[in-house]
């Protein structure tokens, strides 16, 4: 992880097609201790199948990521992901992000919560970085009490 932080270059000799339906299914079995201790259910919606031309390890860290905030932020039992042709989105229905942390939320070491023991505040710059760097369009929707919608499009990433 670090490594991938430092450079995402590093994996591009691993590059093949990825498909995000086996990242998205192995990162969810992955986290289901976090999952099941905070009674969260998943809910799938799959519209499509990408299947995206990355590492399987970027990938991994990019939706798992997303994934561990939409399950430590959640203050619902609920917690719904789309894959779709494009790309994905995760959706938690906590609290949602305060204005002023929306501007901050992808630098390093910054943490939406108060309890620091949920993260070191390094997941989300990462995110933010292999994304630019692959050029993934990342979307943040966010809402006071409705919650958090976090799209990641890979538009010219996919492959047919």
């Amino acid at each position: 992880m670090l490594f991938l932080a430092r450079d995402p270059n590093s994996l591009e000799n691993d590059f093949s097609t990825v498909l995000l339906s086996a990242v998205v299914k192995d990162k969810i079995e992955s986290a289901s201790p976090r999952i099941e201790s905070k009674g969260v259910e998943i809910l799938i919606i799959e519209n499509g199948e990408p299947t995206v031309f990355t590492s399987s390890a970027i990938l991994s860290a990019v939706f798992g990521n997303l994934l561990r905030n939409a399950v430590i932020h959640s203050d619902s039992k609920d917690i719904h992901i789309e894959i779709f042709s494009h790309g994905f989105s995760i959706k938690d229905f906590g609290r949602g992000i305060e204005t002023e942390l929306m501007d901050k939320m992808f630098k390093r070491y910054t943490n939406g919560n108060a309890d620091s023991s949920n993260g070191n505040g390094i997941g989300l710059s990462l995110v933010k970085r292999l994304c630019d760097h692959f050029k993934w369009q990342l979307v943040v929707e966010s809402g006071m009490k409705i919650g958090t919608t976090i799209t990641v499009n890979f538009q010219d990433s996919i492959r047919n």
